[in-house]
């Protein structure tokens, strides 16, 4: 019935001209006020040539968390990418394409070593790598931060905590660049690639075990179920990918934002230990790495009001939720004292909550700590380059220097 729908006045959300730049908060804006619940088209693209059935756009805070924290009504086993991908394609997303009780047994386990205790045992070696980079930036005096920080800080860590070898690492970080980017099918077969890179890493671990997150996941169960082999090279792919782009587009967004926000910039540096907790999850808020994920009704039901059908496809757009004016007071404003601050970035509650989330806070506080010590004054050098990408808060390019010169 779907295909029958008017589509609403703002139905702009799937076209590719609409995130060009970085300036769609206006629409959102509107769409908050007046079209909380709005149906989209969906136009013809590689995988549906002749466009696909349309779906629902909910923009505000509230119905953002209503609908992540109701998984019996709005599920996510039919996948979260906005267009329709056969079973073989989305299923490799692992538990991020799952409800219960599979989602709940991986989760289970996977939570049994991703754990607050191994996180604090990697800040030594955060704080070593950060340095380096600063160390780096400092003898060049400009640089990209996207490609000196964004591109390797994220990538090293989360390389490390997986036990990959760091000459893998660069070829890693492309292969994770392609399946955040389109089109589709090169996306597909670079996930497929980073999948058999994790699976062939869990076979290794599991003949010969190491101090390394994969190893613990060959060796985890719950109620005597382990992963298996492939199950481990899903979630390799997941975490790497999402581990990689979701601090690096943070680190990214926040630079730019401390840069346009100097009087924060200031305010952070008087006292950077005391304001970091409430200053990290503005920038995440302010970031919104991650734009929206999709969920399809697996009921008939509503959202304020609007009927949904079953099967109908239902996407949460988190950079709007976390604008929300009902929510954050100057929402687009940077705050670094923000509180609360009841941000989705990392999600709108419930069980796909990101698992990372602890992890991606600590490598934002120790690298911003060393970077805003080191360089007070940078500043930005030339315009900021954004990608243009409906899934993920991309940052093709920040030209910086050190500042060192004042």
């Amino acid at each position: 019935m779907s295909e029958l729908r008017s589509t609403d006045p703002a139905d702009v959300l799937n076209r590719p001209e609409f995130w060009e730049g970085n300036r769609q908060d206006q629409v959102f804006r509107k769409m908050r006020q007046s079209s909380p619940v709005s149906w989209q088209s969906e136009p013809a693209t590689e995988w549906e040539p002749k466009g696909g059935p349309g779906f629902w756009s909910v923009v505000t805070h509230e119905l953002v968390t209503e609908v992540s924290r109701n998984p019996e009504i709005f599920g996510s086993r039919y996948g979260t990418e906005i267009i329709d991908q056969a079973p073989e394609v989305f299923q490799l997303a692992g538990m991020l394409n799952m409800d219960a009780p599979e989602h709940t047994r991986l989760r289970a386990i996977v939570s049994r070593v991703f754990t607050p205790r191994r996180i604090n045992a990697m800040m030594h070696d955060i704080q070593q790598r950060a340095q380096k980079i600063i160390d780096k930036m400092t003898a060049m005096g400009e640089f990209d931060f996207v490609t000196e920080v964004a591109d390797t800080f994220p990538a090293g860590i989360v390389a490390e905590v997986m036990g990959v070898a760091p000459s893998d690492v660069p070829a890693l970080v492309e292969l994770t660049k392609q399946i955040l980017s389109p089109p589709p099918e090169l996306a597909h077969r670079a996930n497929l690639e980073m999948i058999e890179y994790g699976t062939d890493l869990a076979l290794k671990r599991a003949a010969q075990p190491t101090d390394d997150l994969l190893s613990l996941l060959v060796k985890a169960e719950v109620e005597g179920q382990k992963l298996s082999p492939r199950e481990i090279g899903v979630f390799f792919a997941l975490l790497l990918t999402a581990g990689i782009e979701t601090t690096g587009t943070a680190l990214n967004h926040g630079v730019v934002a401390l840069h346009q926000f100097p009087d924060q910039r200031a305010k952070w540096l008087s006292d950077y230990d005391k304001l970091a907790p409430a200053a990290i999850e503005e920038m995440f808020r302010w970031a919104s790495p991650v734009r929206r994920f999709r969920r399809t009704a697996l009921v008939d039901t509503e959202l304020a009001g609007t009927p949904i059908t079953a099967g109908d496809k239902v996407v949460m757009w988190y950079m709007s939720a976390n604008r929300d004016e009902t929510v954050f007071d100057n929402p687009h404003v940077l705050d670094v004292t923000r509180s609360p601050n009841p941000h989705l970035a990392f999600g709108g509650g419930g069980h796909h909550f990101c698992l990372g989330a602890n992890l991606a806070r600590a490598e934002a506080t120790v690298f911003l700590r060393t970077f805003l010590h080191a360089f007070p004054h940078y500043e930005l050098t030339a315009d900021v380059d954004y990608a243009t990408n409906d899934a993920f808060n991309v940052v093709a390019s920040v030209p910086c220097s050190t500042g060192r010169t004042r």
